[in-house]
């Protein structure tokens, strides 16, 4: 049975890109060195409940990539991660990297997603394994769709804290968001600065909401590694 046993988040720039992505630490089980081509119809429902994976460039840089290597016979994980791609893509998020790679355990494998969103990431990848798991076991495939778009709508910021993400990141300034989506901080170190929707850091009222929320004052301390 699949099965993610493992996951962190990197907010940034990190070892696998530029943007901030999902890494999860995925157990395949049964289906170790088994691959798609193995089991006898299973691109087909794959495809009727995601036919965007025929969009999916994967590996070979060219449109309908991802579909040649799923009938051709990929890795269980290979075809998570992908699954998980389509998912997020039909809520809205446009995930432009994603990557899977063994390790040196037997069975286990690294799926990489790059998502600045890592609740929807990782729900979507749960969703994906899961949907695989029921696929093998007989079930016909559905998804959520409701529940992670729910989660996302949680996860993301309203539409000015967005505006001030885009513009920061169209110039090359760091994005970190804290708390439920509305508070960021901007730059690193001693230039960085924190905003809360529209209400910069020259006032009090970021600093009273901060310590008034004791999971992200607990959270910024650790950072400064302070006691």
């Amino acid at each position: 049975m699949m099965r993610i046993i493992e996951h962190r988040f990197y907010a940034g720039v990190n070892i696998h890109c530029f943007r901030p992505a999902l890494e999860a630490t995925v157990d395949l089980g049964e289906l170790t060195d088994r691959e798609t081509s193995e089991f006898p119809g299973l691109s087909e429902q794959v495809l009727a409940v995601l036919p965007g994976l025929r969009e999916h460039v994967c590996g070979l840089g060219k449109r309908g990539g991802f579909l040649i290597k799923l009938e051709k016979g990929t890795y269980f994980g290979h075809l998570a991660e992908h699954m998980a791609i389509e998912l997020l893509t039909q809520v809205g998020v446009r995930p432009r990297y994603g990557k899977t790679r063994s390790t040196e355990q037997q069975g286990i494998y690294k799926i990489v997603i790059q998502c600045q969103w890592p609740n929807a990431a990782l729900t979507a990848l749960e969703m994906a394994c899961e949907g695989i798991n029921n696929l093998l076991a007989g079930h016909k495939l559905s998804f959520d769709i409701p529940k992670l778009e729910q989660i996302l709508t949680k996860e993301k910021p309203g539409p000015s804290t967005a505006a001030i993400i885009e513009a920061a990141e169209s110039r090359g300034i760091p994005v970190k968001v804290l708390g439920h989506g509305s508070l960021l901080r901007l730059g690193t170190g001693c230039y960085n600065r924190y905003i809360e929707a529209t209400i910069t850091g020259l006032t009090s009222c970021i600093g009273v909401d901060i310590a008034c929320d004791k999971t992200i004052t607990n959270k910024l301390i650790n950072e400064a590694m302070i006691p």
